[in-house]
């Protein structure tokens, strides 16, 4: 592991422990009593373009035993099975499903509407991702894995208690939930819920007033969410009312479902909603946005993708 990556574990591991996400203990104190469920996986630092460095888990491969004999080829018996093998899908992965269909149903949106009307669109990014998902006392012995310290320190084990990139259902088990506040947004604007003003709604307000819808074919709205982004869409109404509606109900929403520190009386977390964006201004009201990895420009129902994806796209098309 490259300096660089160590450095990036140990910031994450501090934060993950002063924000309740994680537990540090010594290898010592756990080593002759070991939970049921205990399982040591490598850890990796994926980079990312323009972005710090991500944290997996390699749940991947099963625990062995050394070889004996001193065939150095030959693999040891297996200890424990891996994390991901070992895992039973027991709930629906519908939510999960859907995540493919979050750009399709914002271009169909896009080529639908009225050209004569303006789309404005909006994206939400949420904070600390799968780390919102609280883990079990008993089950979060499956996701540990060990602090890159110096050599000769003693070994530190990170007992996360929260759900961890890696393990093959944290994309499903994640989505659920933020698919059912998609569901609940869209039951808010459906009934028409007066809600409370949102203490970050002034963020979103567009930088000059959005133009408001002239035909009568009732709202034009699109509520999506894919993984930690919700991908918002609509042509203001002819009141002027439309768009802070959505805000108001995608805020409360997503501050149901993921409480803000304060609320948890969490000392040190981050607001489930990236603060540092709001203060940006990457979560106002727009016209072009960027949603995973595509540009859009709704006025002219246009959208482009980074020449890297475009490249990837194009290797991995069929030949003619």
């Amino acid at each position: 592991m490259t300096p660089y990556a160590i450095e990036l574990v140990h910031e994450d591991v501090d934060y993950q422990v002063k924000a309740s996400f994680s537990q540090v203990v010594h290898w010592e104190d756990i080593k002759y009593n070991l939970p049921s469920n205990f399982k040591l996986s490598l850890l990796v630092v994926v980079p990312q373009e323009g972005r710090r460095g991500r944290i997996i888990l390699d749940l991947s491969f099963p625990s062995r035993r050394l070889s004996q004999g001193g065939r150095k080829r030959k693999m040891g018996p297996v200890v424990e099975e891996l994390v991901n093998d070992s895992t039973e899908t027991l709930g629906p992965q519908i939510a999960v499903k859907l995540l493919g269909t979050v750009l399709p149903r914002m271009f169909q949106f896009m080529e639908d509407f009225p050209p004569q009307e303006e789309i404005m669109l909006l994206k939400i990014d949420l904070s600390d991702g799968f780390w919102r998902m609280i883990v079990s006392d008993e089950d979060r012995w499956n996701f540990c894995y060990m602090i890159p310290d110096p050599l000769g320190s003693p070994l530190r084990i990170v007992v996360p208690s929260a759900l961890q990139m890696g393990w093959c259902k944290s994309p499903s088990y994640f989505a659920s939930a933020t698919e059912t506040g998609r569901e609940i947004i869209e039951l808010l604007l459906n009934a028409k819920v007066d809600l409370l003003p949102h203490r970050a709604e002034e963020y979103m307000e567009p930088e000059r007033p959005a133009k408001r819808q002239k035909s009568d074919d009732g709202e034009w709205r699109s509520i999506n969410v894919y993984i930690d982004d919700y991908c918002l869409a609509a042509v203001e109404n002819a009141t002027g009312t439309l768009l802070r509606r959505i805000s108001r109900s995608a805020l409360h929403t997503i501050h149901s479902i993921f409480p803000p520190p304060d609320v948890l009386g969490q000392k040190g977390g981050k607001d489930s909603i990236l603060q540092k964006k709001l203060e940006r201004g990457d979560a106002r009201w727009e016209t072009e946005k960027s949603f995973s990895g595509f540009s859009l420009t709704a006025r002219n129902a246009r959208f482009a993708c980074p020449n890297r994806r475009h490249e990837q796209s194009q290797r991995s098309s069929p030949r003619s």
